[in-house]
C-alpha cells in the first residue's frame, strides 16, 4: 500500500503555492516515515472526494499527507474509534466514533485507533438523612460523562460517546455530559409524592449499598436512568477510563410529623462533582470493577433554614446527598 502512495505522489503536479494551504511539497524517503494508523484513510476533499492517502510520521516527527491538511474527510470503519491528538498550546486529543466528512489536521502531532467497547451507567437512587416523608422531596439534576486518558500521557482526555433514551422517547447519541437524572423545576419539591419517591430516595442511615436501578413504588423506572458508553477496548480493559459526576439537588426537611420545621430548600450551595475511576483503586481502598460494579458520588453537602416562623425550628439544617450508580458490563 505504500508503495502505491509514493508512486501516486511522485506523479502529482507541482502544487499551487498562490493558495493558502498547508501542503506538502515532498515526503522524505520511505525508510524514514511511518505509516500511521493505516487502516485510515484520508480525503484530500470533503465529504471522501478526491485523492485518498494514509497518514504518515517523518524522522522528525511531523505528520504528512500528499495534500493540504485542510478541509480533507477521513472514514471511521465499523467498530472503531479513531483518536486524533493535536499540539498547540495545550496538546488534546479528541476520539471520532463517526466519520468525518470535513475537518481540519493542522496542529496534528499524534493518531491511533481502537476497536470500541461499550458498558451501561445506572442512576441507582439518592441517599439523604430521611426523619419523615417530607425529607424524600428532590429536585434537581445528576450529570455523567466519561473521559479516557491515552496510553501514553496522564493528561491527555477525550470524551467518549454515550447513548441514552430520554424522556420523549428519542434516543440520544453524541459524546459530553448526559442527564442521568432530572426532577427539574421543583417537580418533586412542591408536590410529594410517595409512589414516586419510594425506590429512588433512600435513608442514609446506614449509607446503603443500591445495586437496583432507581424506580418508582411500582418498580417502574424512567429509560434515561441508563446511559451506554462507546468507548476503546484497550481503555476498558487497562483501566484508563473515568467517570465523572455532576450533582446539582435540592431536598426538604422536617424533624417529625408534628415538628414546625419544615424547610422546602435544603440546597447545594453549588454544583458537586465527583471522578470515579474504572479498574483502578481510589478513595482508600475501593475499586469499581466486574466484582464490585456500583459506586456512589458525595456525600455533597446541602443547606436550608425552615420556611416562615416556628417555634421548634433551628437557625438551619445541614444534609449530605450521596448519588448511587451501577456499571454494566465490565
Amino acid at each position: 500500500m505504500s508503495f502505491l502512495f509514493m508512486t501516486f505522489y511522485g506523479l502529482a503536479q507541482k502544487p499551487d503555492t498562490t493558495k493558502k494551504m498547508v501542503l506538502v511539497n515532498k515526503l522524505p524517503q520511505a525508510s524514514s516515515i511511518i505509516a500511521m494508523a493505516p487502516d485510515i484513510l484520508f480525503f484530500e476533499k470533503p465529504n471522501y472526494a478526491g485523492v485518498s492517502a494514509g497518514i504518515v510520521k517523518t524522522a522528525n516527527g511531523t505528520f504528512q499527507l500528499p495534500f493540504s491538511l485542510q478541509h480533507v474527510s477521513f472514514k471511521v470503519p465499523a467498530g472503531k474509534v479513531v483518536y486524533i491528538k493535536r499540539c498547540f498550546e495545550f496538546p488534546g486529543e479528541k476520539a471520532y466514533f463517526r466519520s468525518q466528512p470535513d475537518i481540519n489536521l493542522e496542529g496534528i502531532c499524534g493518531i491511533r485507533t481502537d476497536e470500541t467497547a461499550t458498558f451501561a451507567v445506572t442512576f441507582n437512587g439518592i441517599s439523604s438523612e430521611i426523619h419523615n416523608n417530607d425529607c424524600m422531596r428532590f429536585s434537581g439534576t445528576v450529570k455523567v460523562k466519561v473521559m479516557e486518558t491515552a496510553p501514553d500521557n496522564a493528561t491527555t482526555d477525550a470524551m467518549m460517546m454515550y447513548s441514552q433514551t430520554v424522556s420523549d422517547g428519542r434516543t440520544v447519541s453524541t459524546q459530553g455530559d448526559a442527564t442521568i437524572f432530572d426532577w427539574g423545576n421543583g417537580r418533586r419539591a412542591s408536590l410529594y409524592d410517595v409512589r414516586q419517591n419510594t425506590g429512588t430516595i433512600y435513608n442514609n442511615n446506614p449509607v446503603p449499598e443500591i445495586i437496583t436501578q432507581a424506580h418508582n413504588y411500582f418498580g417502574l423506572t424512567e429509560k434515561s436512568y441508563k446511559v451506554t458508553y462507546t468507548v476503546g477496548k484497550s481503555a476498558l480493559r487497562d483501566g484508563r477510563l473515568k467517570i465523572y459526576v455532576t450533582a446539582d439537588l435540592i431536598s426538604a426537611h422536617k424533624t417529625c410529623d408534628l415538628c414546625d420545621d419544615f424547610s422546602s430548600s435544603i440546597k447545594m450551595a453549588a454544583p458537586g462533582y465527583s471522578a470515579i475511576p474504572l479498574k483502578k483503586m481510589y478513595d482508600g481502598g475501593k475499586i469499581l470493577d466486574a466484582s464490585h460494579p456500583y459506586f456512589i458520588a458525595g456525600p455533597f453537602i446541602a443547606k436550608g433554614s425552615r420556611d416562615g416562623t416556628a417555634i421548634t425550628a433551628t437557625a438551619g439544617t445541614t444534609k449530605n446527598f450521596r448519588v448511587h450508580f451501577g456499571v454494566l458490563g465490565l
